[in-house]
């Protein structure tokens, strides 16, 4: 899997979704690779799996 970096192009698209950065990139992040945990979201976005859910 490939780290994702800190600021994600995504970030403007979603940005009118009044979503927090972290929150956005966990959509896009799904959006992306559709099948993940939680723990493999954290992972690839270098957080913690608490922040994750």
């Amino acid at each position: 899997m490939k780290k994702l970096p800190r600021r994600d192009p995504h970030d403007q698209k979603v940005k009118h979704l009044e979503l927090s950065e972290l929150k956005a990139r966990c959509r896009m992040t799904l959006h992306e690779q559709s099948c993940m945990t939680g723990n493999e979201i954290a992972k690839q976005m270098s957080t913690s799996r608490s922040n994750v859910f």
